[in-house]
Protein backbone atom coordinates (compact mmCIF):
# COMPACT_ATOMS: atom_id res chain seq x y z
CA UNK A 1 0.00 0.00 0.00
CA UNK A 2 2.85 2.31 0.89
CA UNK A 3 4.59 1.43 -2.39
CA UNK A 4 1.46 2.31 -4.35
CA UNK A 5 1.27 5.70 -2.69
CA UNK A 6 4.91 6.42 -3.50
CA UNK A 7 4.39 5.41 -7.15
CA UNK A 8 1.37 7.70 -7.46
CA UNK A 9 3.36 10.67 -6.11
CA UNK A 10 6.16 10.00 -8.65
CA UNK A 11 3.67 9.90 -11.55
CA UNK A 12 2.09 13.18 -10.46
CA UNK A 13 5.55 14.83 -10.23
CA UNK A 14 6.55 13.67 -13.74
CA UNK A 15 3.29 14.92 -15.21
CA UNK A 16 3.75 18.35 -13.62
CA UNK A 17 7.26 18.78 -14.97
CA UNK A 18 6.51 17.65 -18.53
CA UNK A 19 6.55 20.52 -21.13
CA UNK A 20 3.19 21.77 -22.35
CA UNK A 21 2.45 20.84 -25.95
CA UNK A 22 2.88 23.82 -28.37
CA UNK A 23 -0.19 24.30 -30.49
CA UNK A 24 0.44 24.14 -34.23
CA UNK A 25 0.45 27.64 -35.79
CA UNK A 26 -0.70 28.30 -39.32
CA UNK A 27 1.66 30.66 -41.17
CA UNK A 28 -0.08 33.82 -42.36
CA UNK A 29 -0.75 33.98 -46.06
CA UNK A 30 1.97 35.83 -47.98
CA UNK A 31 0.71 38.96 -49.68
CA UNK A 32 1.83 39.06 -53.29
CA UNK A 33 2.45 42.59 -54.52
CA UNK A 34 2.16 43.11 -58.23
CA UNK A 35 5.38 44.37 -59.86
CA UNK A 36 3.68 47.60 -60.92
CA UNK A 37 2.57 48.34 -57.37
CA UNK A 38 6.06 47.58 -56.11
CA UNK A 39 7.48 50.18 -58.46
CA UNK A 40 4.90 52.71 -57.33
CA UNK A 41 5.74 52.04 -53.70
CA UNK A 42 9.44 52.43 -54.45
CA UNK A 43 8.83 55.86 -55.98
CA UNK A 44 6.64 57.03 -53.12
CA UNK A 45 8.71 55.42 -50.34
CA UNK A 46 9.71 57.59 -47.41
CA UNK A 47 13.37 58.61 -47.25
CA UNK A 48 15.57 56.16 -45.33
CA UNK A 49 17.94 58.77 -43.90
CA UNK A 50 15.56 60.28 -41.35
CA UNK A 51 17.64 61.41 -38.33
CA UNK A 52 17.24 59.34 -35.16
CA UNK A 53 14.50 60.75 -32.96
CA UNK A 54 13.09 62.97 -35.71
CA UNK A 55 9.38 63.08 -36.10
CA UNK A 56 8.17 61.00 -39.02
CA UNK A 57 4.99 61.54 -40.97
CA UNK A 58 2.49 58.76 -41.28
CA UNK A 59 2.14 59.81 -44.93
CA UNK A 60 4.85 58.62 -47.30
CA UNK A 61 6.96 61.34 -48.91
CA UNK A 62 6.44 61.89 -52.63
CA UNK A 63 9.73 62.14 -54.49
CA UNK A 64 9.49 63.38 -58.08
CA UNK A 65 13.00 64.17 -59.30
CA UNK A 66 13.07 66.45 -62.34
CA UNK A 67 16.39 66.33 -64.16
CA UNK A 68 17.39 69.71 -65.53
CA UNK A 69 17.47 69.88 -69.29
CA UNK A 70 19.95 72.31 -70.78
CA UNK A 71 20.35 72.84 -74.52
CA UNK A 72 22.85 75.46 -75.58
CA UNK A 73 23.04 77.22 -78.90
CA UNK A 74 23.97 80.28 -80.94
CA UNK A 75 21.80 81.45 -83.85
CA UNK A 76 24.05 84.12 -85.35
CA UNK A 77 27.54 83.51 -86.74
CA UNK A 78 29.53 84.09 -89.92
CA UNK A 79 32.09 82.17 -91.95
CA UNK A 80 34.53 83.01 -94.74
CA UNK A 81 31.52 82.78 -97.05
CA UNK A 82 30.69 86.36 -96.03
CA UNK A 83 32.76 88.52 -93.70
CA UNK A 84 33.87 85.87 -91.20
CA UNK A 85 37.44 84.73 -90.67
CA UNK A 86 36.90 80.98 -90.30
CA UNK A 87 35.41 78.19 -92.39
CA UNK A 88 32.16 76.40 -91.59
CA UNK A 89 34.12 73.39 -90.33
CA UNK A 90 36.13 75.55 -87.93
CA UNK A 91 33.07 77.35 -86.58
CA UNK A 92 31.15 74.10 -86.15
CA UNK A 93 34.09 72.44 -84.37
CA UNK A 94 34.39 75.38 -81.99
CA UNK A 95 30.66 75.09 -81.21
CA UNK A 96 31.10 71.38 -80.50
CA UNK A 97 34.06 72.10 -78.23
CA UNK A 98 31.80 74.51 -76.32
CA UNK A 99 29.20 71.72 -75.94
CA UNK A 100 26.64 73.57 -78.02
CA UNK A 101 23.62 71.53 -79.08
CA UNK A 102 22.43 73.76 -81.90
CA UNK A 103 23.75 76.56 -84.11
CA UNK A 104 22.68 78.56 -87.15
CA UNK A 105 24.96 79.68 -89.97
CA UNK A 106 23.91 83.21 -90.95
CA UNK A 107 26.32 84.57 -93.54
CA UNK A 108 25.36 87.92 -95.03
CA UNK A 109 23.18 88.11 -98.10
CA UNK A 110 23.39 91.55 -99.64
CA UNK A 111 26.95 92.47 -98.63
CA UNK A 112 30.20 90.50 -98.46
CA UNK A 113 28.42 87.54 -100.03
CA UNK A 114 30.82 84.97 -101.51
CA UNK A 115 30.48 82.01 -103.82
CA UNK A 116 30.83 79.40 -101.05
CA UNK A 117 27.63 80.58 -99.33
CA UNK A 118 25.54 77.65 -100.62
CA UNK A 119 28.32 75.15 -99.91
CA UNK A 120 28.38 76.26 -96.28
CA UNK A 121 24.60 75.87 -95.98
CA UNK A 122 24.74 72.39 -97.52
CA UNK A 123 27.32 71.34 -94.91
CA UNK A 124 25.16 72.82 -92.17
CA UNK A 125 22.06 70.93 -93.33
CA UNK A 126 24.03 67.66 -93.42
CA UNK A 127 25.59 68.15 -89.96
CA UNK A 128 25.14 65.21 -87.54
CA UNK A 129 27.31 66.24 -84.57
CA UNK A 130 24.84 68.91 -83.48
CA UNK A 131 21.71 70.57 -84.88
CA UNK A 132 22.62 73.15 -87.52
CA UNK A 133 19.98 75.45 -89.00
CA UNK A 134 20.87 76.83 -92.43
CA UNK A 135 20.22 80.54 -92.51
CA UNK A 136 21.29 83.97 -93.64
CA UNK A 137 21.59 87.52 -92.39
CA UNK A 138 19.59 89.62 -94.82
CA UNK A 139 21.48 92.86 -95.06
CA UNK A 140 20.24 96.21 -96.33
CA UNK A 141 19.03 99.18 -94.28
CA UNK A 142 18.18 96.64 -91.57
CA UNK A 143 19.74 93.30 -90.67
CA UNK A 144 17.43 90.33 -90.26
CA UNK A 145 18.27 86.72 -89.39
CA UNK A 146 16.47 84.17 -91.55
CA UNK A 147 16.73 80.86 -89.66
CA UNK A 148 15.86 77.55 -91.32
CA UNK A 149 15.41 78.77 -94.88
CA UNK A 150 16.28 76.69 -97.95
CA UNK A 151 16.13 79.26 -100.74
CA UNK A 152 17.92 82.55 -101.27
CA UNK A 153 15.93 85.69 -100.36
CA UNK A 154 16.36 88.94 -102.26
CA UNK A 155 18.07 91.41 -99.88
CA UNK A 156 16.45 94.34 -101.71
CA UNK A 157 12.95 93.46 -100.48
CA UNK A 158 11.37 95.55 -97.70
CA UNK A 159 11.17 94.17 -94.16
CA UNK A 160 7.56 92.95 -94.38
CA UNK A 161 8.38 91.07 -97.58
CA UNK A 162 11.46 89.53 -95.93
CA UNK A 163 9.37 88.25 -93.04
CA UNK A 164 6.66 86.90 -95.34
CA UNK A 165 9.19 85.04 -97.50
CA UNK A 166 10.96 83.56 -94.47
CA UNK A 167 7.64 82.28 -93.16
CA UNK A 168 6.72 80.92 -96.60
CA UNK A 169 9.87 78.80 -96.42
CA UNK A 170 8.95 77.63 -92.91
CA UNK A 171 11.72 79.63 -91.22
CA UNK A 172 12.01 82.06 -88.33
CA UNK A 173 12.55 85.81 -88.74
CA UNK A 174 14.71 87.31 -85.97
CA UNK A 175 15.70 90.96 -85.74
CA UNK A 176 19.51 91.18 -85.66
CA UNK A 177 20.95 93.69 -83.14
CA UNK A 178 17.77 95.82 -83.49
CA UNK A 179 18.95 98.61 -81.18
CA UNK A 180 22.27 99.18 -82.89
CA UNK A 181 22.12 102.82 -84.06
CA UNK A 182 23.64 101.82 -87.40
CA UNK A 183 20.65 99.60 -88.21
CA UNK A 184 17.98 100.80 -85.83
CA UNK A 185 14.48 99.38 -86.17
CA UNK A 186 11.48 101.62 -85.64
CA UNK A 187 8.95 100.45 -83.07
CA UNK A 188 6.46 99.67 -85.84
CA UNK A 189 9.03 97.60 -87.74
CA UNK A 190 10.12 95.73 -84.67
CA UNK A 191 6.79 94.93 -83.06
CA UNK A 192 4.25 94.95 -85.88
CA UNK A 193 5.94 93.26 -88.82
CA UNK A 194 5.40 89.61 -87.87
CA UNK A 195 8.87 88.94 -86.47
CA UNK A 196 9.33 85.77 -84.43
CA UNK A 197 12.01 87.08 -82.06
CA UNK A 198 14.67 89.72 -81.58
CA UNK A 199 18.21 89.75 -80.27
CA UNK A 200 18.42 91.21 -76.76
CA UNK A 201 21.04 92.14 -74.16
CA UNK A 202 23.61 93.59 -76.51
CA UNK A 203 24.10 96.99 -74.86
CA UNK A 204 24.29 98.81 -71.55
CA UNK A 205 22.37 97.39 -68.56
CA UNK A 206 19.70 100.11 -68.74
CA UNK A 207 19.22 99.48 -72.47
CA UNK A 208 19.02 95.75 -71.91
CA UNK A 209 16.39 96.20 -69.21
CA UNK A 210 14.31 98.32 -71.61
CA UNK A 211 14.59 95.64 -74.31
CA UNK A 212 13.31 92.96 -71.94
CA UNK A 213 10.40 95.18 -70.90
CA UNK A 214 9.47 95.87 -74.51
CA UNK A 215 9.85 92.17 -75.32
CA UNK A 216 7.23 91.39 -72.68
CA UNK A 217 4.98 94.28 -73.67
CA UNK A 218 4.88 93.34 -77.36
CA UNK A 219 5.17 89.58 -76.82
CA UNK A 220 8.32 89.33 -78.93
CA UNK A 221 10.72 86.70 -77.49
CA UNK A 222 14.39 87.46 -76.95
CA UNK A 223 17.30 85.42 -78.27
CA UNK A 224 20.93 85.73 -77.20
CA UNK A 225 23.54 85.38 -79.93
CA UNK A 226 27.21 86.17 -80.40
CA UNK A 227 27.23 87.47 -84.01
CA UNK A 228 30.63 85.79 -84.12
CA UNK A 229 32.88 86.66 -87.06
CA UNK A 230 35.84 84.77 -85.56
CA UNK A 231 36.04 81.29 -84.07
CA UNK A 232 37.22 82.74 -80.76
CA UNK A 233 34.09 84.93 -80.50
CA UNK A 234 31.82 81.94 -80.02
CA UNK A 235 30.80 81.24 -76.43
CA UNK A 236 30.61 84.71 -74.91
CA UNK A 237 26.84 84.95 -75.44
CA UNK A 238 24.46 82.12 -76.28
CA UNK A 239 21.01 80.69 -75.56
CA UNK A 240 20.36 78.25 -72.74
CA UNK A 241 17.07 76.41 -73.27
CA UNK A 242 15.25 74.23 -70.75
CA UNK A 243 13.82 71.96 -73.45
CA UNK A 244 15.51 69.94 -76.19
CA UNK A 245 16.04 71.82 -79.47
CA UNK A 246 16.16 69.14 -82.13
CA UNK A 247 14.22 70.87 -84.89
CA UNK A 248 13.04 74.27 -86.05
CA UNK A 249 9.63 73.47 -84.58
CA UNK A 250 11.28 72.82 -81.19
CA UNK A 251 13.10 76.15 -81.42
CA UNK A 252 9.96 78.07 -82.31
CA UNK A 253 7.96 76.46 -79.50
CA UNK A 254 10.73 77.16 -76.98
CA UNK A 255 10.90 80.83 -77.99
CA UNK A 256 7.13 81.27 -77.77
CA UNK A 257 7.10 79.65 -74.32
CA UNK A 258 10.08 81.78 -73.19
CA UNK A 259 12.09 78.66 -72.38
CA UNK A 260 15.42 80.07 -73.58
CA UNK A 261 17.49 82.53 -71.57
CA UNK A 262 20.90 84.12 -71.76
CA UNK A 263 23.91 82.14 -70.52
Amino acid sequence: MRLCAVGLVVLIFIAACAPMPIPTQTAPATTVVAPTLQRVRAVFAAPTDTPTGAATSTRAAVVTPTPQVVWRGDLHMHTVCSDGANTYDEMAQRAIDLHFDFIAITDHVGIAERDCHNESLIKCAAETRLVCFPGAELTARLHLLAIGIHQRIDPKLPLNAWVAEIHRQGGLAIAAHPYDPRWKYTEDELYHSGLDAMECARGKPADNQLQWQLSDRFNLPCVYNSDAHYQKDLGWRYNVCSVPIKSLADLKAALIARQCRMN
